[in-house]
């Protein structure tokens, strides 16, 4: 159980607290909790174990909570299917990682291809985070070539062997279900470049959409730059510079 609440708190902390109203909705036809069982069977790729339901949630996202055991009763794996759309919300299992055999690159190919196994469309890494051998990467969806902050998806790997042993997905699927608008860029590269310490070399420019304090989307350029021998992240506002 603390493997479970612990891998839990790491995936969800990026959703405590935040307001689900303003992050859309999910709909879809109402599914049955066999349904859910073969959701989570083919989500998690694990053909091999026995999902069960052992909750069924209302409140925001009504959704069915399932359980299989993974070779022992120790060990678990745990579902939570959306009932309308039929949408993994999360996934943790409880097994031990008790090695580290792979390094990061390795870690996020195995997570980058579980997503793009399941159909989710490009996404960029942003954060790397190992406890217990576990890593938890976050990605965020790349949009008209925008990198959106506020819709991520993590994946949980085993950094023994690169098996998928959790996901968290939540606000990805929320902002799946309100109107997006494109947003309009207003300063030019060269300009943003110039802000920066012009000892630095600028490595890499993307655009990010940045949640604020107003839980608005702020449009930003996310500049990676080389100062010396140490790396940065700036991220100048569009609108202000």
């Amino acid at each position: 159980l603390s493997n479970i609440n612990a891998g839990l708190e790491e995936l969800n902390g990026d959703i405590v607290g935040l307001p689900r109203r303003s992050y859309g909705s999910i709909s879809g036809d109402e599914i049955s909790a066999e349904q859910a069982r073969e959701i989570a069977r083919t989500f998690s790729g694990r053909n091999d174990i026995d999902f069960q339901v052992i909750n069924e949630t209302e409140g925001g996202i009504p959704a069915y909570t399932l359980e299989a055991k993974l070779g022992s009763d120790e060990e678990t794996m745990t579902v939570e299917v959306s009932r309308q759309g039929g949408l993994v919300l999360w996934m943790i299992s409880s097994q031990a990682v008790r090695t580290r055999e792979l390094d990061n690159g390795q870690l996020v190919e195995a997570a980058r291809t579980f997503l793009e196994e399941r159909g989710f469309p490009e996404v960029h890494v942003t954060d790397i985070q190992m406890l217990q051998n576990r890593a938890t990467l976050t990605f965020v969806p790349v949009v008209n070539g925008i990198l959106r902050y506020a819709e991520p998806v993590k994946v949980q790997v085993s950094a023994a062997d690169g098996q998928i042993i959790g996901f968290q997905g939540v606000l990805y699927h929320l902002a799946r279900g309100r109107e997006q608008t494109e947003p309009q860029v207003a300063m030019e590269r060269d300009a943003v470049e110039e802000k920066v310490n012009p000892q630095a070399v600028v490595m890499d420019h993307k655009l990010a959409l940045v949640p604020n304090h107003l839980e608005e989307n702020v449009l930003t350029h996310r500049l990676g730059v080389q100062l010396g021998d140490d790396y940065y992240l700036v991220y100048i506002n569009d609108q202000s510079g």
